[in-house]
């Protein structure tokens, strides 16, 4: 078997490019600010709004299980940045609507939603915590929460 030097160098500078051409590649996709997604729900009202996240949470707290903090989760993006608190209240409330009758059927006593002003996930937001009471009907508390790890 001959070793050819000239064979031996091109193939290492071929494989030189090929793993910047992957890593340049790789970093390019995972940019959070090259991929958006979202789902667009067109609410009642007419306002659009952009899901980023909806799950089903399980409660627990370390090795603990909370049967009755299980929840769905949803995270979008409001119809318009700068609404003021009433409006914001009533465009959850109509988001909530989408996810109620799913929380009912599940016999979860919970649901969070979180409100972000952009779809990057940045500084303020607000942290609706709906809870469905003995009468039937569902009641929420709203605070307002903050993004450190990317501010």
């Amino acid at each position: 078997m001959k070793f050819h030097l000239k064979s031996f160098i091109a193939g290492f500078i071929v494989a030189y490019v090929a793993g910047v051409v992957s890593i340049v590649v790789l970093l390019y996709f995972v940019n959070d600010d090259n991929i958006s997604l979202f789902q667009e729900r067109k609410l009642p009202s007419g306002r659009m709004i952009k899901v980023i996240s909806f799950n089903l949470a399980w409660g627990s707290d370390h090795d603990t299980r909370m049967k009755n903090e299980d929840c769905f989760a949803l995270e979008y993006v409001s119809s318009a940045p700068d609404l003021d608190t009433l409006a914001k209240n009533q465009e959850t409330l109509e988001v909530f609507e989408m996810i109620r009758l799913l929380s009912e059927m599940w016999k979860l006593d919970k649901a969070v939603i979180s409100v972000f002003p952009f779809p990057k996930r940045k500084g303020a937001y607000d942290i609706y915590s709906f809870q469905h009471n003995s009468d039937g009907t569902w009641t929420f508390d709203r605070r307002t929460a903050k993004v450190h790890v990317n501010d």
